[in-house]
């Protein structure tokens, strides 16, 4: 396989491009795909990911929805602006990119960190969100959850920004796709799902594309410190959309992994018990990354979660 083929064995048009004029009032150009007929189906991506996480959901959902995967400003194949951007960019954003391809309110899916931005997206304009489902939402963290994020949130973004620009990641490919590996473990429960070529075109972007490990860095910065906000102070973006929980009146479906070491089960229950109108599922031995972990179990409750919506009347809230 070519290495650029990804996206064109994917998605039936291959890779496509949107711009947007992102939360700073510029215009960037973003990298996505599009698979599928009926309503549309938005996929956010977790810590560090592109529209390589839903490797494994894609052609299932395609049989029900119009899916479409795309990859956020600094990430994947998307455009990577040098310019440092305030916390909670992205739901500025993903609102931008959900105005600019839907003409309906669309089944918004979130996993880890896409979502926490799913929620306050829904928050924000409910008017875009028909449905929302959440798989191991990173809404109620205590810190970063892995070790080597909280390394990197120490090194000087200027460091990384020479080491980045400089290109001298390439010596060191072999290295991080063993640390990658290695990591998996934390994220998976069922080996099978961590694979070389997993390894591979996960760490592909950074490795291909200057710009990628300073993006990344200077939002892993930003979390931390909203963490830290969260924490100390119940204060911060976070500590916002927490607090807006209740007022999500969309029909939710939370799931997650049983065996989530990064964020536990409780905190599913904690969530479901914040949304009015949710259902929650707990996939037995499931990791963190359950839409690779338990790929199957993924799709089939989003499958039909969403016909069970369609097979009854709407619940109206005032």
């Amino acid at each position: 396989m070519q290495q650029q083929d990804w996206w064109q064995l994917t998605f039936p048009t291959g890779r496509k491009t949107l711009q947007i004029i992102d939360a700073n009032g510029n215009p960037v150009e973003l990298s996505y795909g599009e698979k599928g007929q009926g309503q549309p189906l938005v996929c956010l991506n977790g810590w560090g990911c592109w529209s390589y996480s839903w490797h494994r959901n894609i052609d299932d959902l395609a049989q029900h929805f119009r899916v479409i995967c795309f990859d956020g400003k600094g990430y994947g194949y998307s455009e990577k602006p040098q310019q440092i951007d305030r916390s909670g960019y992205q739901v500025k954003e993903v609102i931008r990119v959900i105005e600019a391809l839907s003409d309906e309110p669309v089944f918004l899916v979130g996993e880890s960190l896409g979502g926490l931005l799913a929620l306050a997206v829904a928050q924000e304009r409910p008017d875009l969100v028909a449905q929302l489902s959440v798989i191991d939402a990173a809404i109620f963290p205590r810190q970063m959850p892995n070790l080597g994020m909280r390394m990197m949130v120490k090194i000087p973004l200027s460091w990384v920004r020479f080491f980045d620009y400089a290109g001298l990641i390439r010596y060191c490919v072999p290295v991080l796709r063993a640390l990658y590996h290695q990591g998996q473990r934390e994220i998976y429960y069922n080996p099978q799902a961590s694979q070389a070529e997993n390894v591979h075109w996960v760490l592909y972007p950074y490795i291909t594309f200057r710009g990628a490990l300073t993006r990344l860095t200077a939002d892993s910065k930003q979390a931390t410190e909203e963490i830290i906000k969260l924490m100390r102070y119940n204060d911060g973006v976070i500590a916002e959309v927490q607090e807006n929980l209740s007022e999500i009146k969309c029909p939710t479906l939370i799931l997650w992994g049983e065996k989530d070491h990064w964020f536990p089960p409780s905190d599913a229950h904690r969530l479901k018990e914040c949304l009015l109108n949710s259902t929650l599922v707990i996939i037995p031995n499931c990791g963190h990354h359950a839409i690779s972990d338990c790929p199957k179990e993924v799709n089939q409750a989003l499958i039909e979660f969403s016909k069970t919506l369609s097979d009854k009347p709407s619940l109206q809230y005032a």
